[in-house]
């Protein structure tokens, strides 16, 4: 019995010193911190060592430890990174870089540049100058189409083409993704030419004779074949007298005629 009741309180005395230490272990899964501690102790009712375990729980997202908590106020969090978004102009903003990165770029005749610089001011800026080029929609154009009722549909047709133009322009330059609209053209009949036969031509020279400007206009269409554009932008640097030689090397629109 004394040697029974010895034992017990060497093994009282073990399990009191143990029960101040307790064992603490962390586990985390799917960002939940899970704390077990175990506290060891003697129960006298049963005569043996029981473990009471408590679990306590916590979100490891919320509870961080406190060197957590300062590591990432001075490392700090990497921000995402911003999209850069590139702004589209607008088609009066884009109607100059057009102009010289694609017409005279390309060195078109100044007759062409004339006429796209035209289109752009008189139709297109009226009509969708304040627009962005991706902001273009197909019933825009249709509007566009129907705003232009009393013009011919090969004028029509040349208006909707130097917005086609500019539009896959901006496309291959990067300025929009794709070309935002659809354009279709209008189907212009094809007129034959009227010209004048020899007969008629030789009275419209003589009706001119009493008129030197109307005379040479006469004589430079019917005689040289210069178009009424060619004839309106011809200058004097363009006549060589002595080679008795005519250049022609510019035209001027047909709006402007």
């Amino acid at each position: 019995m004394k040697a029974l009741l010895r034992s017990h309180r060497l093994t009282e005395s073990r399990l009191s010193s143990d029960s101040q230490k307790r064992r603490l272990s962390h586990f985390s899964k799917n960002f939940v911190t899970f704390r077990l501690h175990v506290i060891a102790s003697y129960e006298p009712s049963i005569g043996r060592k029981c473990d009471r375990v408590r679990r306590k729980i916590f979100d490891g997202r919320l509870c961080r430890p406190a060197w957590v908590i300062r590591r990432n106020a001075v490392k700090g969090k990497p921000k995402p990174a911003k999209e850069d978004v590139q702004k589209v102009p607008t088609l009066k903003e884009f109607a100059l870089r057009f102009l010289d990165g694609y017409a005279k770029a390309n060195r078109l005749k100044p007759s062409g540049i004339a006429s796209k610089e035209t289109v752009l001011r008189v139709h297109l800026a009226r009509a969708f100058g304040d627009k962005r080029l991706d902001e273009i929609s197909t019933e825009d154009v249709q509007r566009l189409k129907a705003a232009l009722t009393e013009r011919a549909p090969k004028t029509v047709n040349n208006v909707l083409t130097v917005l086609s133009v500019m539009l896959r322009t901006a496309v291959e330059w990067g300025v929009v993704a794709r070309v935002p609209c659809s354009i279709k053209l209008l189907k212009a009949p094809k007129n034959e030419a009227s010209f004048h036969d020899f007969d008629e031509f030789e009275r419209l020279v003589e009706a001119a004779r009493s008129e030197a400007l109307a005379l040479l206009v006469v004589l430079l269409g019917g005689e040289a074949g210069l178009r009424c554009g060619e004839i309106m932008a011809l200058e004097w640097t363009d006549v060589d007298f002595g080679k008795r030689q005519l250049t022609v090397a510019r035209s001027e629109p047909r709006e402007w005629i």
